[in-house]
C-alpha cells in the first residue's frame, strides 16, 4: 500500500485521473439509491435467527430472483454479502447505506490487481495502467456502478476480491491456510469457484522446493475450505432439505428460463447459447419506441443478455502474446477452464449483465497466467491501446444506460 501512495505522489496526472473515477463512483452510487436491498434483509433474517426473507419488501416484479419453497421465500444466491454484511445492518439498521461495501471492494481489488502485477516485477506506471485497464477496460466498472441495484454483482465483486487476495498471497508469504480461506470466501459467495482449490493444490503437489511438506500444504489448505463447504452444505439442507440444493430448482423464474432448466441445470444443450453470450454477441440498436426500424441515439447499446469479452474486455487478447508457460501459468490455465466450462454448461447465464459477468469467477487465473506468461514484464504500446479501447467502448455502451438514455 505504500508503494501504491508513493507512486500516485510522484504521478500527479494519474493520481487526478484514479481519484476523478471514484469520486464518479461515489456520486453515482450515492444517486443510484440503495439498491433492492435483498442481501440487507437477508442479514437482518440471521441477525432474527432466520433463513428465509419476508416477501413484503420484494417488488411482484421481482419475485423471480427468489426461491419459494415451504411457504417461504429464500434468495438463492451466495450467502457471503449477508454475512458480509451483517455487523453493518446491526449497528446502522437495514438502510444501511450498501455504497460504501462496493467502494471498498473497488478500492480493495483494484490494490490487489496493482499487487499481483507489481509481483510480475512490472513496473509501477504499467502496474497501474493494468489495475485501471481491468477497472474500466472491463465489464467490472459497470458491476460496480451497478452493485447497489443488483444484489447478485455483490456476490461477483466479492468472490473476485477474494480470488485475487488468495493469488496475491501465493505470490507473497504462501499461507496456505489463507489462501484456502479466501478460496472458501469466494466459494461462499460463488459456489464454482470452488474449483479454483485445483490451482493451488497443484502448486502445492509440484512444488520442487518444499516437496516433503506438500501434505502439510495440502491439508492447512483444505483445511478451512472444508469449513466453507460444511457452511454451503448446512445453508443448503436448512433451506431445502438437500445438501446439494441451492435453490435453483424452486426458485421463480420465467417460462423461458424454466423451460431451459427442466434441460438440467449443467448441461451441454446451454453451452453454445452461454458461449456465444460470453465471446460472440454483439451490440444491439437503440430503436424508437414502436419501432423496429428508427435508430435513435444513442444508437447501439448492450444487450442485457451478455455482450461479447472480445469487446466489452478487449485486455484478453494479450493472451495471444504469451510466450512463457512455467507450471503456474498451466495450472491457471487449466483451473480457468475448470470454472469456465460449468459457468458455461449452466442454464442460468446472468438474466442483465454488461459483458459476462460470469467470467469474473475465472478472470483471475486468466489474468495471473497472461501477467505470468508475457515475454517482458513490460506492457507495450499494444496493451495500453487495448485499456483505452475498452475503456471508450464500454463507457460508450454503458453510460447512456446509467443515465437513462437508452
Amino acid at each position: 500500500m505504500h508503494s501504491v501512495l508513493a507512486f500516485l505522489r510522484r504521478n500527479p496526472g494519474k493520481s487526478l485521473l484514479l481519484a476523478i473515477f471514484f469520486l464518479f463512483c461515489i456520486a453515482y452510487l450515492a444517486a443510484a439509491g440503495n439498491g433492492f436491498g435483498y442481501y440487507r434483509h437477508l442479514a437482518a433474517a440471521l441477525l432474527s435467527g432466520r433463513l428465509d426473507v419476508d416477501s413484503g419488501f420484494i417488488d411482484p416484479l421481482h419475485l423471480r430472483d427468489f426461491s419459494f419453497f415451504n411457504g417461504r421465500y429464500f434468495y438463492p444466491m451466495g450467502i457471503l454479502p449477508a454475512l458480509v454484511l451483517l455487523p453493518m445492518v446491526l449497528v446502522f439498521g437495514i438502510n444501511f447505506p450498501q455504497t460504501a461495501l462496493v467502494l471498498v471492494l473497488t478500492a480493495a481489488i483494484t490494490w490487489l490487481l496493482y499487487r499481483i502485477a507489481r509481483r510480475f516485477q512490472f513496473s509501477e506506471s504499467d502496474a497501474l495502467w493494468i489495475a485501471l485497464g481491468v477497472l474500466v477496460g472491463s465489464p467490472l466498472a459497470f458491476l460496480v456502478l451497478r452493485g447497489t441495484v443488483f444484489d447478485t454483482y455483490l456476490t461477483h465483486l466479492l468472490s473476485f476480491a477474494c480470488l485475487l487476495g488468495a493469488l496475491a498471497e501465493y505470490q507473497g508469504r504462501r499461507r496456505w491456510f489463507a489462501m484456502g480461506a479466501l478460496v472458501g470466501l469466494s466459494a461462499l459467495a460463488r459456489p464454482l469457484t470452488i474449483f479454483a482449490a485445483l490451482f493451488f493444490f497443484a502448486a502445492a503437489w509440484t512444488d520442487p522446493h518444499a516437496a516433503n511438506a506438500r501434505w502439510k500444504k495440502i491439508y492447512i489448505f483444505f483445511l478451512p475450505l472444508a469449513g466453507a463447504v460444511i457452511v454451503i452444505a448446512a445453508y443448503n439442507y436448512l433451506r431445502f432439505g438437500n445438501l446439494f440444493e441451492v435453490g435453483y430448482a424452486f426458485q421463480l423464474m420465467p417460462p423461458e428460463v424454466i423451460a431451459a432448466r427442466q434441460t438440467g441445470l449443467f448441461s451441454v444443450r446451454h453451452f453454445l447459447d452461454n458461449f456465444y453470450r460470453a465471446f460472440l454477441a454483439l451490440p444491439v440498436p437503440v430503436l424508437a419506441p414502436d419501432s423496429q426500424k428508427s435508430i435513435i441515439f444513442p444508437y447501439l447499446t448492450f444487450s442485457g443478455k451478455g455482450t461479447s469479452l472480445l469487446l466489452t474486455f478487449p485486455l484478453l487478447f494479450l493472451l495471444l502474446w504469451v510466450r512463457k508457460f512455467p507450471r503456474e501459468n498451466i495450472f491457471a490455465f487449466l483451473t480457468a477452464a475448470a470454472i469456465a466450462l460449468p459457468n458455461l454448461a449452466a442454464f442460468a447465464n446472468g438474466e442483465y449483465q454488461f459483458g459476462y459477468r460470469y467470467g469474473f469467477d475465472f478472470f483471475p487465473f486468466l489474468l495471473f497466467a497472461l501477467l505470468a506468461g508475457l515475454p517482458a514484464a513490460r506492457l507495450k504500446r499494444a496493451g495500453k491501446i487495448l485499456i483505452i479501447t475498452g475503456a471508450l467502448l464500454n463507457a460508450g455502451l454503458t453510460l447512456p444506460v446509467l443515465f437513462g438514455l437508452a
